[in-house]
């Protein structure tokens, strides 16, 4: 085997050739390395296989008459269904890793609402010296909308401080941790009981604006929602007017419909939201890599691929 391999980041695709490294020519990979449009544009004809960051220049698919297989080195893989693959071109994508740290993510900004540690560090800043009233983890109700690979982590995470943990699924699913779990036609009860909704959803088209002003109008007043999946599944302007007129408590958002969010954008300004730069479940080179070299074999043999992506349901 022989395959023409481009590897695409936008900052830094040395750092994922260096990592393949040299034992890539025992395994009979040619490997090309593009950061841009332009130098992906010069390349993506000739390869057979894409390693690529989520933000490739899905556009340029249109000019890959050789390619047969994309792995991508996140998670997310929205961009490339949207975009229509090449005929033929199967897609996997590198998760089960990310679970663990978006856990830490999600607890650490539960425990910074609940325990109103933004707050009490304006206060620091001021000298100002005020005893804030607060909640804890323990006891509250989380749930937790997408109860895969990465919400099953939160979820176990939220239930071992003690938290009452409920999910949300396609096919509704057991586990220890989780005390229910609801379906999709279920949003509106699911929701309701919470006091922090974590969503941990891929972006397709049933879960494209699905978190609406019905859903926002069915948490409690004092409630938080939790974004770490993918920007458009929050409908951005029914949010901000829940956040404005007091219909939920608050936002911590991980990511955006726009991103970088502009700096003109409202949300960086509103008292009751938490911006952060989609950075809750970032990638790291060792493991792309390692689920790319899982599956180089299983592409070779047209066995089915790990984490293999289903084209038709979109994850």
């Amino acid at each position: 085997m022989n395959e023409s391999v481009l590897v695409f980041h936008p900052s830094d695709p040395e750092a994922y050739l260096e990592a393949l490294g040299e034992s890539a020519r025992t395994e009979g990979l040619t490997l090309r390395a593009a950061r841009s449009e332009t130098e992906v544009e010069r390349a993506i004809g000739d390869a057979e296989v894409l390693f690529s960051a989520n933000d490739f220049p899905v556009g340029q698919l249109r000019a890959a008459a050789r390619l047969r297989w994309i792995h991508v080195q996140g998670a997310g893989v929205n961009r490339w269904i949207d975009a229509g693959l090449p005929p033929g071109v199967r897609l996997s994508r590198t998760t089960g890793s990310f679970g663990p740290r978006m856990a830490e993510y999600a607890l650490a900004y539960m425990l910074a609402v609940a325990l109103r540690i933004p707050e009490a560090l304006a206060n620091q800043a001021d000298r100002h010296w005020q005893e804030l009233p607060f909640t804890h983890l323990r006891g509250s109700t989380v749930a937790v909308a997408g109860v895969g690979d990465i919400g099953l982590q939160i979820a176990r995470a939220c239930a071992g401080l003690g938290a009452r943990v409920v999910g949300l699924a396609r096919t509704p699913r057991r586990d220890p941790a989780l005390t229910a779990c609801y379906g999709p036609d279920e949003l509106i009860p699911f929701v309701g009981e919470a006091d922090f909704v974590v969503v941990t959803l891929p972006l397709t088209r049933a879960t494209r604006g699905l978190f609406g002003r019905p859903v926002f109008e069915a948490m409690k007043s004092t409630a938080w929602i939790i974004n770490m999946a993918r920007g458009p599944i929050l409908h951005e302007t029914d949010l901000i007017a829940a956040l404005s007129q007091g219909v939920i408590g608050g936002a911590v958002l991980d990511v955006f419909e726009e991103e970088p969010l502009p700096p003109d954008h409202p949300l960086w300004a509103m008292p009751n939201v938490i911006v952060t730069p989609h950075h809750s479940g970032i990638t790291w080179v060792s493991e792309a890599v390692a689920a790319f070299r899982e599956n180089l074999p299983r592409y070779r043999e047209g066995a089915p691929l790990v984490h293999e992506v289903d084209l038709g349901r979109g994850y």
